[in-house]
């Protein structure tokens, strides 16, 4: 059982992400878009085999129950939270992520999975660039704790052998953050990096004397790896923001994360970031491996 493509995959310069509600008449058509969706995949990657054209297309819970029998174990629903600082869920059942070094190419795939699909709502969807050296619109780099090895990229993303035929599959957390630039962007260099809990321009971690228990990454580090492929995305003149995007095989990990972020944890401390950044709309998904899907939908050549 091997992963999709987008999963491990190099972290490219573009990607596209597409929160999707597909009703009941729509899952009719989900086999023959799917299709077309493979067959322009297969027709990009040999017109541009030096473009890396990655994929992955994840599922929710209640879809992944009808269109399979075997559901993962320990997978929940994602945490919604509301007040000053909110965690709001979409009603999304399929969540779609393309990358490449050329967003034509992935704007041109997803257009092919949506051409003519009655049925379906896209509910959000984003065109994410690699801003500097993967920086966040913040100005820090982001990413900067994924694992560099394969070995330990698929040990923290990969379900084992114990998850039968969804082994290879992963797990899937997809949030878009708005943020506010502006009052970001009244904070010093200092105050910003002890919102962050590392240097802006290097990158460095801050000393634990330094650095203040409401910094990101003394809230988001909670010792186990996960598989950020999170970008940035924005429009002059409207929102900007980050779309995150993490895979792992323990979502326990991701939910941990959030409530030591919200201040949900024991200590009841909140991340300072969150006074910047809003999330506002995301879930948790399924990504099945790449051959249970082509199994499934009957995938030939892709």
């Amino acid at each position: 059982m091997y992963a999709q493509t987008a999963i491990n995959g190099e972290h490219n310069p573009a990607a596209l992400f597409m929160l999707m509600q597909i009703s009941d008449s729509g899952m009719a058509a989900l086999k023959q878009q799917i299709t077309a969706f493979y067959e322009k995949r297969h027709v990009l990657t040999r017109a541009n085999p030096a473009n890396q054209v990655t994929t992955a297309l994840a599922f929710s819970k209640e879809v992944w129950q009808k269109l399979h029998n075997n559901v993962p174990a320990n997978f929940p629903d994602m945490p919604v939270i509301t007040g000053k600082h909110p965690l709001p869920a979409v009603p999304a059942n399929l969540f779609v992520h393309i990358t490449s070094k050329r967003p034509d190419l992935c704007y041109e795939l997803a257009a092919a999975l949506l051409d003519g699909w009655q049925g379906v709502n896209v509910l959000d969807e984003r065109q994410g660039f690699r801003f500097h050296d993967y920086r966040d619109l913040t100005g820090f780099i982001d990413g900067i704790e994924n694992p560099s090895e394969p070995s330990d990229q698929q040990s923290v993303t990969l379900l084992d052998a114990s998850a039968g035929d969804c082994q290879g599959g992963s797990f899937v957390f997809a949030q878009r953050f708005v943020h506010d630039l502006t009052q970001w962007n009244q904070q010093t260099v200092d105050e910003q990096e002890k919102t962050i809990g590392r240097t802006k321009w290097e990158g460095m971690e801050l000393a634990d004397d330094v650095k203040p228990p409401t910094a990101h990454n003394a809230r988001s580090n909670i010792n186990h790896d996960i598989m950020r492929y999170s970008l940035p995305y924005a429009s002059a003149g409207g929102e900007k923001g980050l779309f995150f995007l993490a895979y792992t095989n323990d979502l326990t990990v991701i939910t941990t994360m959030i409530q030591r972020m919200y201040g949900l944890a024991e200590d009841g401390i909140t991340d300072r970031l969150l006074d910047f950044t809003t999330a506002v709309g995301g879930n948790y998904f399924f990504a099945p491996p790449q051959d249970l899907l082509e199994s499934m939908f009957e995938l030939d050549d892709v």
